[in-house]
Parts: C-alpha cells; structure tokens; sequence
C-alpha cells in the first residue's frame, strides 16, 4: 500500500484527492467511489515524499483518503505568474515589516497582484536583501488612511537599519554630513511636517482638494551602503 494523489477541481479551486491504495487502478476506483459527484483532472500518481511532508496526509496511521487544497498560483497585475522565489522575497518583506496582526489583515496574493511593476520590483529587491539600489518614493505620510503597497519611510528606515547603512544629508548648499539614524529620521520627519504645513496652507489651491500624501525621495549608494536624503523640497519631497 502506498499513497497516490488525484487532481480535481472543486468549486473552482484544485485539489488532491490522497488515497492509499495497492496502485493506481484502485486509487481511481477509490476516487470514483468516495467522489462520485467530481470529475478526474489527472491520472493517479504516486505521492513523493516531500508532498507527503508537506501536506501531512499522514497524520493518521488509520487515514483512508484525505482532501488536500492545491496553493494557488501567484500571478501579476497582468496575470502571467510569479516564481516562487519572488513571492517568497515579497512574503519575507512583509514579515520584517509589518506585525502579525496587520499581516492577518493583508491577502498577499492580492497585495501583489495590486502592484505596478516598479513597486513588485522595489518590494522583491527589499525581500531579498533590503537592498534597494536606486533613487525611489517612498511614502512619509498619507492622511487618508488607507493602506498602501508602496514602502513607507519607516518601512525603508527599518531596512536600512537591518543593512546597518550609512545615513547622510545633503542641504541645500550641497553640504554633506553623515548622521545617526535616529537624526535622519528626525530630519525626515519634519521635512513632511514642513511639507504638509505648506499643502495645508495652500490647500484652496489644491486640485485635490482634501486627499494629502507626501512622497520621500531618497538614493541609495549600495556599493558604499549609504543611504542620502537631499534637503531640496522641490526635488525631493512633495505632497499632493
């Protein structure tokens, strides 16, 4: 006796149907007789280890057959699928960044296929190694409070941090400086602050009307592990 597995589709969803059985005549005959109702999708074949594992259809001694969901692929905003690699450095972004309970609120699967092709690139590149070579935005503040699958400035701090990346501040002079990161955040922080005063303070002149974000742009040298942010609010941080 040995487990075979059969692909069928129910309400839409695949699924094994696992049975030990003598070979794959009788685990059809088994199928037929405990679905009779749901149609074959492949033949039976024999259940490899690693899906025996990985499935816990033998959890009883005693178990006769078992149902087993099928995962369902993950695919893009254009539904041609994803690798498991990057699902897995997408999944791992969201483990660092975000707590438990906000993650039992996020359907990853929709998460990504919400995602433009520059924020799935941003996120897999964060997932693999928090290592995001280029100038990006990132979201500072967003007063509508809705979530967003784009990377906050914490988000992207938190990853620094785990790097142990160097901060640096450009002024407006075109002055350097390396600070700590509490300094650059601070820094940061009231680079927004400033930035929503001066929307709220034109607001009557905002197309928008009452939506408010503001957008941090920041480089990264990641050959050097140096994370800048240039103090020019016209460039580099804005609010809409």
């Amino acid at each position: 006796m040995r487990l075979y597995k059969i692909k069928f589709i129910d309400k839409n969803a695949s699924k094994y149907f696992v049975v030990k059985a003598k070979n794959t005549t009788e685990a059809k005959k088994l199928f037929k007789k405990a679905m009779p109702s749901f149609e074959i999708k492949t033949e039976a074949r024999a259940a490899t280890n690693k899906f025996i594992k990985n499935t816990e259809v033998l959890k009883s001694k005693n178990i006769r057959y078992n149902i087993v969901p099928i995962k369902k692929k993950f695919i893009n905003s254009k539904g041609r699928f994803i690798s498991t690699k990057n699902v897995e450095n997408i999944r791992a972004f969201y483990s660092e960044n975000f707590t438990e309970d906000d993650r039992k609120k996020i359907n990853l699967y929709n998460e990504i296929i919400k995602m433009d092709k520059d924020i799935f690139d941003q996120t897999v590149k964060a997932g693999a190694g928090m290592i995001i070579d280029k100038k990006l935005m990132y979201i500072g503040e967003d007063a509508t409070g809705q979530s967003s699958v784009q990377l906050t400035t914490d988000q992207r701090l938190s990853a620094a941090k785990k790097m142990k990346s160097k901060y640096r501040v450009i002024d407006e002079d075109g002055k350097e400086k390396i600070v700590r990161l509490n300094e650059f955040r601070d820094i940061i922080k009231s680079a927004i602050s400033n930035s929503k005063n001066d929307w709220i303070n034109n607001k009557k002149d905002n197309p928008k009307g009452g939506y408010y974000k503001t957008i941090v742009f920041m480089d990264f040298d990641s050959e050097n592990n140096i994370l800048s942010l240039k103090l020019d609010f016209n460039e580099d941080i804005i609010s809409y």
